[in-house]
């Protein structure tokens, strides 16, 4: 339910962070979703645009760095999406940068924070990891895990 920042007294600073954990929330939700089509139905994957998946990879790090219950979500997001990710996509050089901030962010993320980050930072990994179109054999990344 919406409540109105004038009638609980609250600043709309507080009212911004409840808007940001639910849209976190809704972006892991929505990644949870992308791998699910993806599973079920392959072409899904081919019609799904490049600029949307860098667009939400793009919109997820910045919101790396916010407190634990965003990123909670946020790790959980970036581990979707990076095993939604289609070969074609990787290829491109944007992504594969796209690939090595968000596999840097979920190791950071898997060792400070709340437990719930930590867990679901290394939940993400292991689903990132689960797409063999990133492999660590030779990325910059592969000593840090």
């Amino acid at each position: 339910a919406v409540v109105s920042t004038q009638s609980t007294g609250e600043s709309t600073d507080t009212s911004d962070r409840t808007l940001i954990l639910r849209v976190s929330w809704s972006l892991g939700n929505l990644s949870d979703t992308l791998v699910v089509n993806k599973g079920n139905n392959p072409s899904f994957v081919s019609d799904f645009s490049d600029l949307l998946l860098g667009r939400l990879l793009d919109v997820s790090l910045k919101s790396a760095d916010s407190n634990d219950k965003v990123k909670s979500n946020i790790v959980r997001a970036l581990g979707n999406l990076l095993r939604f990710m289609k070969q074609s996509t990787y290829d491109k050089i944007h992504f594969k940068d796209y690939v090595t901030r968000s596999i840097e962010c979920l190791l950071r993320a898997s060792t400070s924070g709340m437990m719930k980050t930590r867990w679901n930072a290394c939940h993400a990994l292991m689903n990132a990891l689960q797409n063999p179109v990133i492999s660590p054999l030779d990325a910059d990344w592969a000593p840090l895990l």
